[in-house]
């Protein structure tokens, strides 16, 4: 088995191979592409390609809001159930870890991260002012429910379901765009697919709506790759 890329943006198969990014592993916690196998292969990936120590991050937090609109829950509940499932995630992956230390010994350092973790308040505010520009701007609302279709395979929202759902990309946009641990920015995502970092990207770059990216400082010196095991 070994880690195929079949798209980069903002970088090169020859710059990663170069170990010229840190690496993070983001786990959608409902995403079936992310069993035990795949898992283990992106993070062996991940070890040889990056700069410095990769990270996990488990997505939890966040899919609670796809959990509130699909299934009728209050955010409390939606929660505790994402943090659940986010749990069983973390022990998947300290399995992986500990199988694959048996061939890296260092790759036991790897931390596995939860979306709070990683939250500031700086990545609050700049939610904040995203969940503003998702009320007022029609343009930017209809992108963002436009994303979230192509990422969930539906095209088919409620009012109150474009809300919560919104919720997950305009807090994840922040998040990904400034993602620091332990004084290392992480700016590289490795993923199956490459909707939600291909408007990342564009969004960065000012490509579109270039005066949302400027409300929340976008950087730009982020990169994305669809990435499958084969």
């Amino acid at each position: 088995m070994s880690i195929q890329i079949t798209k980069c943006i903002n970088s090169t198969i020859e710059r990663i191979k170069d170990r010229e990014h840190n690496i993070y592993l983001g786990i959608s916690i409902q995403n079936q592409f992310f069993s035990r196998k795949n898992v283990s292969e992106y993070l062996s990936w991940a070890h040889l390609c990056s700069k410095d120590i990769p990270v996990i991050l488990i997505a939890d937090e966040l899919q609670a809001y796809n959990y509130q609109a699909f299934y009728d829950m209050n955010y409390t509940v939606a929660l505790s159930k994402a943090k659940a499932k986010g749990d069983e995630i973390h022990r998947l992956a300290e399995r992986v870890i500990r199988n694959l230390s048996e061939n890296y010994s260092d790759i036991k350092q790897i931390p596995i991260l939860h979306i709070h973790d990683i939250t500031t308040d700086k990545h609050r505010e700049k939610q904040e002012i995203l969940e503003k520009e998702f009320r007022d701007n029609a343009m930017f609302r209809s992108e963002i429910t436009r994303i979230m279709g192509e990422n969930l395979r539906t095209k088919s929202f409620s009012a109150t379901q474009q809300d919560q759902l919104a919720k997950y990309l305009l807090t994840e946009i922040p998040l990904q765009n400034d993602l620091v641990y332990n004084r290392t920015h992480y700016d590289l995502y490795p993923y199956p697919g490459l909707v939600t970092g291909k408007f990342m990207d564009d969004l960065a770059h000012r490509r579109i709506f270039p005066d949302v990216a400027d409300k929340i400082d976008m950087r730009t010196d982020n990169a994305f790759v669809e990435a499958y095991v084969v």
